[in-house]
């Protein structure tokens, strides 16, 4: 080893508690700097995350409006038996749609508990302390 380098070891090992906290120090530094560059981050997958249930409602919403609509058509068109295999493709493809969505929906309400449930509950931590921080002092 190098010269300026023993000399480096010597004043750590001659004064260790500064040593300690310098370290302690540089290692806080390092996770603010890591807790601020992935926040951002693992908000947007927690916005994402929460657009994408929301969009899932708003599909069954108009799978309902859709099986409706379906249900007044099957009724018009008894007497029509040109339309009928039209109409029996267009409930077939619907309730391949409806099984798709169900699936969808079910797979986003699974998602924060079985796959990013270490991730929701550090996001759950954060937005919690964040309220603290923002909220009036008494």
């Amino acid at each position: 080893m190098s010269t300026p380098m023993l000399e480096q070891f010597a004043a750590a090992i001659n004064a260790p508690v500064p040593f300690f906290l310098a370290v302690i120090a540089v290692a806080v530094a390092i996770w603010k700097a890591m807790e601020w560059a992935y926040r951002q981050r693992l908000e947007l997958w927690q916005t994402m995350h929460q657009a994408a249930v929301k969009d899932a409602e708003y599909a069954k919403e108009r799978e309902a409006a859709l099986d409706a609509t379906l249900k007044n058509l099957s009724e018009k068109t008894k007497d029509y038996p040109e339309i009928e295999p039209t109409v029996a493709t267009a409930n077939s493809q619907f309730t391949k749609l409806r099984e798709a969505n169900t699936e969808l929906f079910d797979t986003l309400n699974r998602f924060p508990d079985q796959r990013w449930g270490n991730l929701n509950l550090w996001m759950h931590t954060l937005a919690q302390a964040r309220e603290r921080e923002q909220s009036p002092k008494k």
